[in-house]
C-alpha cells in the first residue's frame, strides 16, 4: 500500500499523518520506532488509523491539512472525480484494534462552484486552511477557476466570519462577491450540519488558467483583517496574490 500524503501534527510533533493509495488516514508516533523495519507502519507506533476516501476503486488520500486553529481537526482530499474534501475530529478516532468507522466532522463536496454548475470531471486540486481566519477552508478544483471558500463551523455562534475573507451579515441568506477589491463586504458564511454536505462555497475569487496550487499569508500582527492566497498556474507559470478582505 503506498503512501500518497505526509503531514505533521503541529501541535504534536512526534506525531506524523500518513494518508495512502487505499484510501487510509494513519497516524504515527514516530518516538516509538523500530529501526530494524523500513515499512512505516511496522517502524512506528500505530496511534489510529481512519478511512478517509473509501470507494469501489482505490481512492488515494492526495493531502492532509492540519486546521492551524484546532489541531485536533485535520482535513483530507483525494484526486479522484466527484470525492468530497472531508474535516475529521482526531479526538474521535479509535485505535488500530478495530477497522475505524469514523464520521467525517464536516463534508464539503466542491464540485459545482460558486455557480452550481456540476462538473463530473471535477476534481480537488488544493486545499488550504485560512491562517488569519477561524473555521476558513480555500478550496481549488480542476474545473472552476476560481478559489472557494467554505465554512466549517458548525454553530450559529461559529458561523459568522467577521474581516478577512468576508464577514457574516446574520440574516441566513447566502450572498457570494466575486470582488477582491479593498472594500469591505458582507458576506454570510454557510455552516454545515453534522449530517449534511456543504456545496456552496460563501465567496469566490475568479482567476485566469487552471490553478494549480493555493497558500494563505499569515497578515502581520497590525493587519489582521486582511489575509492574501497564492495561486499558482500551470500554463505560463503565473504566480498571482489576491487581497481578500
Amino acid at each position: 500500500e503506498a503512501i500518497a500524503s505526509l503531514s505533521w501534527l503541529p501541535d504534536s510533533p512526534n506525531m506524523l499523518a500518513v494518508g495512502t493509495s487505499m484510501g487510509w488516514v494513519s497516524i504515527f508516533d514516530i518516538r516509538c520506532a523500530n529501526n530494524n523495519n523500513n515499512n512505516i507502519s511496522s517502524t512506528f507506533t500505530t496511534e489510529m488509523s481512519l478511512m478517509a476516501h473509501p470507494g469501489a476503486r482505490n481512492r488515494k488520500v492526495k493531502g492532509i491539512r492540519p486546521d492551524p486553529f484546532h489541531s485536533h481537526f485535520i482535513a483530507t482530499y483525494s484526486d479522484t472525480p466527484q470525492e468530497s474534501v472531508k474535516i475529521w475530529d482526531l479526538r474521535k478516532g479509535v485505535n488500530t484494534s478495530a477497522k475505524s468507522k469514523l464520521i467525517p466532522f464536516s463534508t464539503i463536496s466542491p464540485h459545482g462552484g460558486s455557480d452550481g454548475q456540476y462538473n463530473s470531471q471535477s476534481s480537488v486540486i488544493d486545499v488550504a486552511w485560512s491562517t488569519s481566519r477561524e473555521n476558513v477552508l480555500a478550496i481549488v478544483t480542476s474545473t472552476h477557476k476560481s478559489v472557494l471558500f467554505y465554512s466549517t463551523a458548525k454553530s450559529s455562534s461559529d458561523s459568522n466570519i467577521s474581516g478577512g475573507v468576508g464577514s457574516g451579515n446574520g440574516n441566513g441568506n447566502s450572498n457570494n462577491n466575486n470582488s477582491s477589491s479593498g472594500s469591505s463586504t458582507s458576506i454570510n458564511a454557510i455552516t454545515a450540519k453534522a449530517d449534511e454536505v456543504t456545496r456552496t462555497p460563501y465567496h469566490s475569487i475568479p482567476v485566469t488558467g487552471s490553478i494549480k496550487s493555493i497558500s494563505w499569508q499569515k497578515p502581520p500582527a497590525l493587519q489582521k483583517g486582511r489575509s492574501s492566497t497564492s495561486t499558482s498556474t500551470g500554463d505560463n507559470g503565473n504566480a498571482v496574490v489576491d487581497n481578500t478582505n
